[in-house]
């Protein structure tokens, strides 16, 4: 989320674009750059173009140049699949199922012979891959994977993309800096904000990371779409139907009523949810590690230089179990016009240079290779972080083999003040980290009675989550949360389980065993 392979002498004759081969590097002409067209299926991404530092240094050292298209809703990449109308490349966190098709996308393992492509996939690699596919082929790797071992093995303050909640440290010091070790003392400190600011808003959610640093604390696996917790008999259970659930939502209903959050934060759309705590207007943000307080911290000094923004520390000693198989994967698809190209770019991004490039910037340049293997940033680098122009400067977005750990040690590296202001709360975070990949493997694949229900829960989770939250007194929110139960068991929730607990079991002992077939 890495191998180098073989260069052919002839390649940029024959097809216009020339890549490294074992340690060497080879540059582009203006004459033989290959351009292939690229799909990415996120809403949000903060790029249209490829352009900048690090896109123009990635043609350079393989003569390919991306075209780019951002998704403008969720909705156009599975018209585009069933029109036939997709371009060279997909690149995309969903619909992983319909892409891993032999009639939409070339198989990995196929093109890899064919081509004499020197990339060794790993056995973990190949089973995230393979739990989307229904015929044994390989049609992709997904980027930003590491096992919990792997994690270990980083720096201590290196932490993956976990939930966190962001806290307005300049607030809480004329607060007195009252102590925040639990969610009661959180609930408490709400209070006195409430108190002290009326128009200040205690509690607001990103529209990505919604409740999920809750339902890490409260001992749950944090996803938004649910997943499947590990009961005392060893059977498996959604876990929207546990007891750590209901204490979560039961919390949020309390902190709802007693005005710590509001119904605003349940309509914001992705490019409005930040608003609040962006403009000053909020105490606290529900979202995510690394680089993004930073983002907000940029927005916050603009409307006030005293205006701080701080990570809080791990609020429970439950661990943050997570069941990451990778972020996004990259597909050919099979209107590709040259499909060699595409290979041979893909593995080349999986290569280490290829993943400290597209996340850190040019080597020698952009950053230098400190005590640990540790990135020291330049000057120009750490300006671009802080005052939130790095995308347009280096455009750091292209990461299609990226590798969760440079992405993370390289992020949190260029923080600014990190070890004032991020340390201690990532090497917290940091001995915390779990990851179940084979939870996520052992999903339903598309198509079957099983992803049906399962599909059915997750669409049903954000309405009947809001109603519960929204609840305007306890008995209105037993009541909505009892229809939320019944609902989950009228599609299928108990069938599921069944399945599940079947599965993950299997699916985890081909990880343990390495096995992926």
């Amino acid at each position: 989320m890495k191998r180098v392979f073989s260069i052919l002498a002839l390649l940029a004759l024959s097809c216009g674009i020339a890549f490294a081969g074992g340690s060497q590097e080879s540059t582009a002409t203006a004459g033989n750059v290959k351009t292939l067209t690229i799909f990415i299926n996120n809403t949000w991404y903060p790029t249209k173009t490829f352009t900048g530092i690090i896109p123009e240094q990635i043609t350079k050292d393989t003569g390919v140049k991306l075209d780019p298209t951002i998704a403008v809703n969720d909705q156009q990449l599975g018209v585009m699949i069933a029109s036939g109308s997709l371009p060279d490349l997909v690149y995309t966190p969903t619909l992983l199922g319909r892409l891993s098709d032999s009639n939409v996308s070339y198989d990995y393992q196929s093109l890899i012979k064919k081509y004499n492509v020197d990339w060794k996939i790993s056995p973990e690699q190949r089973a995230n891959a393979l739990s989307f596919s229904t015929d044994g082929k390989l049609y992709t790797v997904l980027n930003h994977f590491a096992t919990t071992a792997e994690w270990k093995k980083a720096p201590a303050w290196a932490v993956p993309i976990e939930p966190s909640l962001f806290l307005r440290k300049d607030l809480l010091d004329q607060l007195g800096n009252p102590p925040i070790h639990s969610l009661s003392d959180l609930t408490k400190v709400f209070a006195m904000v409430k108190a002290k600011w009326p128009n200040i808003i205690p509690f607001t959610f990103d529209y990505s990371w919604r409740f999920q640093v809750l339902q890490a604390w409260e001992g749950l696996p944090w996803t938004n779409n649910g997943t499947f917790v590990k009961q005392s008999d060893g059977s498996y259970q959604y876990s929207v139907m546990t007891r750590n659930y209901y204490n979560m939502l039961k919390l949020l209903n309390e902190w709802y009523q007693k005005g710590y959050m509001t119904a605003d934060s349940f309509s914001a759309t992705n490019t409005t949810a930040l608003a609040p705590y962006e403009q000053g207007k909020a105490f606290s943000l529900s979202s995510c590690t690394q680089n993004n307080n930073a983002s907000v911290q940029a927005y916050l000094t603009k409307v006030n230089p005293n205006y701080l923004s701080i990570e809080s520390m791990p609020l429970s000693d439950n661990p943050y179990v997570s069941s990451d198989i990778g972020w996004s994967g990259t597909f050919i698809t099979k209107n590709a016009k040259d499909p060699e190209a595409a290979i041979k770019f893909i593995a080349w991004m999986f290569t280490p240079k290829a993943q400290m490039l597209t996340q850190n910037g040019r080597a020698g340049i952009d950053y230098t290779t400190g005590p640990n293997g540790v990135p020291q940033f330049s000057a120009a680098w750490k300006e671009a972080v802080a005052n939130g122009t790095q995308a347009q400067v280096y455009d750091p977005w292209f990461y299609l083999g990226g590798s969760a750990i440079d992405e993370a040690i390289g992020r949190i590296a260029s923080l600014p003040n990190f070890q004032k202001y991020y340390q201690a709360p990532y090497e917290a975070i940091n001995k915390q980290v779990v990851n179940h990949p084979w939870v996520s493997a052992a999903l339903p694949k598309a198509g079957t009675d099983q992803r049906t229900i399962y599909d059915s829960l997750v669409a049903m989770i954000p309405n009947f989550e809001a109603k519960a939250i929204m609840s305007p007194t306890d008995a209105a929110f037993q009541q909505n949360y009892d229809a939320y139960m019944a609902a989950a068991k009228k599609a299928g929730v108990d069938q599921l389980d069944a399945y599940m607990s079947k599965m993950i079991p299997q699916v985890e002992q081909r990880y343990q065993t390495g096995t992926t077939n």
